[in-house]
């Protein structure tokens, strides 16, 4: 008992310590920097004014340059590819390096990356929580399989950091507030409500604390009750461990009593505190990974402190600024609409009715005396033109500091009239980008390696099944997985482009692609690397599956008649002359099937060994013709012959016959 009080005492001090630090040295600009982007600065405590004539002009310049700046740094997705360390990693990271992809697309982890990055820019920090849920149920039917991992972005006024920390990556502890209702705790963590009850804890009303709840126009009313403040402290601990010695080949080393030998060796781990005010309700021992589940964004890292600089910082006096000077114009514009009058005491109108009927059409006042000593409008007023001037110069400079120049939106101005004008102007504009985009492949990398932590340790064992849609076919294709032991060892490297990936880098790929492909078209570059499909999908238009599908059908058509030409060119190749001589050459049979796989459209060659073996099948039916004459004619007098021959001998033995009978009757004459 004694210890769990030290525990809650210790890390009631260092939440309090957190909380108070952040407080003191971010929370202003937190709650200025949102006020700004989201047009609720004039509810800001030093800019409310009680003037019912005030005119506050609402035109968001600072939001309208910074959705510009985060639009182009937004990708179309942001995961990283997984590299092998050795030969003989490669087909387990290959099979990992696809589960990755696949469960961050099941995760939607774009969308909580842009939010990351949103907030850094706004703020300072960003950050997404990785969890996970044992009750979640995923899968289809036959697939399904209890667990899984979630994702949950942080707001980043419920984030408190380890004020000791000179850099975000060296925090010791981190603190996460989350607002939680009885109701909630009842059916998810019935156990805490209990301790609760049993200290007489009651829940909280919103505005009795301003944990996270820092920002204006959320209208924290007294109706949001019942509620209460989890703190979630992300704790490092260093402690000993045991392992076993090995020797350069892995075998375990012997001692001289015979037992394996084992060495203490320091880790870091993490330990999850859960509380509610200074009471401790539970400490999560089973986490098993040595860094913490919130995985932060910072859109410039800020020497010696654990926050960042946000892109906000220094714009929002300029708005506010322009916002005056527009104000001042919107109340000279309603002077004119809604004019001002001066009633003389004297004149006996009533100056409650002269205001209300002031503005009515068609009113006629009946007054005695000098008209001009009884009522008079007042002058309407005047804005100096060096303000407007000053407003625009204001203006300018919030999208300037946000990067968002005339070249960077797509005004180049005389450097678009030859495209490496335009390349030039385009790559000084983007340049700006460089900075925030490898934050933010750093912190996607960060994002990719927890989740992968997360998979390889509460899917193990477990059949993944992937889905793939088969190209052209609109079909799915389904893949089975099991995750493996050896994959929560695995190292590898990771490695994310997002620069390649950007809408502005889009746009100058899709520009150098066409480029390209008209220089081929001019100079009938016999070596094509750019076809039209490629400048499809570089323009990523929306049926670009429909317009490649009938490229293809066409493609394939055609295919299949360079291959039959092919044949027939080989084919023609093979035949041999009655000289002994080949048909073709065999520079003339390469050079047909150059000329069948060169898409200029010219056929020459291929025509002219056609036209060759055309005419040598001519000659040869011809000879084949005359051969058949002489055959036929010799066959026919062969027949002559035979027959002539045939009759001579059918005569011989007629008369062979007539001299046997005569033979015969001579004997018989002679009685023999």
């Amino acid at each position: 008992m004694g210890d769990e009080n030290k525990l809650e005492k210790e890390l009631t001090k260092l939440v309090k310590e957190a909380v108070e630090f952040r407080e003191s040295t971010r929370d202003k600009e937190y709650i200025s920097n949102i006020a700004h982007y989201e047009g609720l600065h004039w509810n800001l405590a030093e800019n409310k004014s009680r003037s019912p004539f005030l005119l506050r002009s609402d035109i968001n310049h600072l939001k309208n340059a910074v959705d510009l700046r985060l639009g182009s740094l937004f990708s179309e997705t942001y995961f990283g590819e997984l590299q092998p360390l050795s030969p003989d990693d490669v087909e387990d990271v290959e099979t990992l390096n696809l589960l990755y992809k696949n469960e961050w697309n099941r995760l939607n982890a774009d969308d909580y990356v842009e939010a990351a990055i949103k907030n850094g820019c706004l703020q300072d920090n960003g950050y997404t929580e990785v969890s996970f849920d044992e009750g979640a149920i995923f899968g289809g039917t036959n697939t399904r399989r209890e667990g899984s991992i979630v994702l949950r972005s942080l707001s980043t006024s419920d984030v408190y950091l380890d004020p000791k920390a000179p850099s975000i990556d060296e925090c010791e502890y981190m603190v996460v507030k989350s607002k939680k209702t009885t109701f909630w705790l009842e059916r998810y963590k019935p156990e805490w409500l209990s301790q609760l009850k049993e200290k007489n804890i009651k829940p909280i009303t919103i505005g009795d604390t301003e944990d996270g709840n820092i920002y204006v126009g959320r209208n924290y009313s007294q109706s949001q009750t019942d509620l209460y403040t989890i703190s979630t402290v992300y704790r490092k601990y260093v402690e000993d461990i045991e392992i076993p010695v090995t020797d350069d080949l892995g075998n375990p080393v012997i001692d001289e009593e015979g037992q394996p030998r084992v060495e203490k060796v320091a880790v870091t781990r993490v330990k999850v505190h859960y509380m509610v005010d200074d009471m401790l309700l539970e400490t999560d021992e089973e986490y098993p990974f040595d860094e913490f589940p919130v995985i932060p964004f910072q859109w410039e890292s800020e020497p010696q402190s654990p926050y960042g600089i946000p892109l906000l910082r220094g714009l929002t006096t300029p708005q506010k600024v322009a916002n005056l000077i527009e104000s001042a114009a919107n109340q000279i514009a309603m002077h004119y609409s809604t004019p001002s009058w001066l009633v003389s005491e004297e004149s006996g109108l009533d100056i409650n009715e002269v205001a209300r009927l002031s503005n009515a059409l068609g009113m006629v006042w009946k007054v005695s005396g000098n008209v001009n000593e009884a009522i008079k409008q007042m002058e309407y007023p005047d804005v100096n033109e060096q303000l407007i001037g000053i407003k625009e110069s204001f203006v300018q400079n919030i999208k300037n500091y946000a990067g968002i120049s005339d070249t960077y939106i797509g005004n180049i101005g005389t450097a678009g009239s030859t495209a490496e004008g335009t390349n030039t102007a385009v790559n000084r504009a983007t340049v700006i980008d460089n900075a925030p985009m490898k934050q933010i492949e750093r912190y996607v990398e960060k994002l990719s390696r927890m989740i992968i932590k997360f998979m390889t340790r509460y899917y193990k064992g477990e059949t993944i099944y992937v889905r793939d849609t088969v190209a052209l076919q609109n079909k799915y294709e389904f893949k089975s997985f099991t995750m493996q032991d050896v994959f929560e060892n695995i190292r590898y490297d990771f490695t994310v482009k997002l620069s390649s990936r950007s809408k502005s880098d889009k746009n100058r790929q899709y520009n150098l692609m066409k480029d390209l492909y008209q220089l081929q078209n001019q100079y009938k570059d016999d070596k094509r690397v750019i076809n039209i499909p490629d400048l499809v999908k570089a323009a990523q238009l929306d049926n670009y599956n429909d317009m490649f599908k009938r490229y293809s059908n066409m493609t394939e058509e055609a295919y299949n008649e360079k291959a039959d030409l092919m044949v027939q060119i080989m084919t023609i190749g093979q035949v041999i002359t009655p000289s002994g001589e080949p048909l073709i050459t065999a520079e003339e049979m390469q050079q047909g099937l150059i000329d069948i796989l060169d898409d200029n459209g010219d056929l020459s060659v291929v025509e002219n060994i056609f036209a060759q073996y055309e005419q040598y099948q001519t000659e040869i039916a011809q000879m084949k013709e005359q051969i058949d004459q002489q055959q036929r004619q010799a066959a026919i007098d062969n027949i002559n012959n035979n027959q002539a021959a045939l009759e001579q001998q059918m005569q011989q033995g007629v008369e062979n016959m007539n001299q046997n009978a005569d033979f015969e009757a001579a004997l018989n004459q002679l009685g023999l």
